[in-house]
């Protein structure tokens, strides 16, 4: 899709992964575009209005106790769309009110700290909400017989959707409810002054640049074990937030073109190396670059599904951001 915003183009697809498609299972991940548009305000450095874009990709575990990760990783992607941007507007709020260096002092302050807090709150409340919908409304039995709510899942639908209820308290029911519904978060929110990033658990955020240099803005995890990863649906998962911020990327010395790389696990392990995986969407960009964006993303489709049959057999998806330049051809 087009983002809407002059000079800034942005593209999301997936694929049910071929072991889902065998094994007759939901496709589990989730992404999402959404561009945010405010036309009355005081000029960004590049004499353009106060927009920006935000992407965000989530991948459901899958895996039986994890019942509702399908569904899980949908709720991530809305919910973290949700904060970033009321997070942005109030940005534009404070930028107005107090100027630039304040606002983005502040804003750097908060997409380290609150913003993770935010997302896993507003997931959690939707998380609940789903759950009552299935529980209380449709009258959907519980599927998986392993996780015992009981007695302590409140009957009072007021109680159960209550705002500031929290696992940290002590509710064990809230704790196991949100398993059912684990799943991985990536985001961005691109913006004329800077790129911010956050992720829970695995995927993969890629920086790229016309020098052909590959930017990790949020370093790989290295502290879990084997295939395991941090989920959304911890305890207190905020804490396990990773968060990346570029500032200025505009005015770097080569940075005309620009993309931004959002991907699910299932991309990167149909790769023998990361090393390959970057080299490989090093030459995307190449494309782009040689051709246009959307020539590039209209072989997005088939390139997924080469990768799933071929490669990692899991779900792939992708949410694509390219920055450009006057001389980067629209190709619409």
């Amino acid at each position: 899709m087009n983002s809407q915003i002059p000079g800034l183009f942005a593209f999301e697809y997936g694929v049910r992964g071929l072991s889902h498609i065998r094994e007759n299972k939901p496709y589990q991940d989730a992404h999402y575009i959404q561009p945010v548009m405010i036309e009355k305000g005081i000029p960004f450095i590049n004499k353009r209005s106060f927009n920006s874009c935000i992407l965000v990709i989530a991948d459901g575990h899958g895996s039986a106790k994890y019942e509702y990760s399908d569904i899980g990783s949908k709720l991530a992607v809305f919910s973290a769309a949700k904060v970033l941007k009321v997070c942005f507007e109030e940005y534009v709020k404070l930028y107005l009110k107090e100027g630039k260096t304040f606002a983005l002092n502040q804003f750097v302050k908060s997409w380290k700290n609150e913003v993770p807090r935010q997302i896993y709150k507003e997931w959690g409340n939707m998380v609940k909400e789903d759950y009552y919908n299935r529980t209380y409304v449709s009258q959907t039995p519980m599927v998986n017989e392993d996780i015992q709510l009981n007695d302590q899942t409140p009957s009072d639908p007021a109680v159960f959707l209550a705002e500031d209820s929290n696992e940290a308290d002590g509710d064990k029911a809230q704790v196991e409810l949100k398993k059912l519904y684990g799943t991985t978060l990536s985001c961005s929110l691109i913006t004329q002054e800077g790129l911010f990033f956050a992720q829970i658990g695995d995927g993969d955020i890629l920086v790229i640049y016309p020098d052909g240099t590959v930017e990790q803005p949020i370093p790989v995890q290295n502290d879990t074990i084997g295939d395991e990863t941090y989920s959304l649906c911890m305890e207190k998962s905020y804490k396990y937030f990773n968060t990346g911020i570029i500032l200025d990327h505009t005015s770097r010395e080569n940075s005309e073109n620009i993309l931004v790389w959002l991907s699910t696990d299932g991309f990167n392990k149909s790769f023998e190396t990361d090393q390959g995986f970057e080299d490989y969407v090093r030459s995307l960009y190449e494309y782009t670059c040689l051709n246009s964006f959307k020539t590039m993303t209209d072989g997005i489709p088939k390139i997924l599904d080469n990768l799933t049959q071929n490669g990692s057999g899991d779900d792939i998806s992708v949410v694509i951001a390219m920055i450009k330049n006057e001389s980067l051809k629209e190709g619409e």
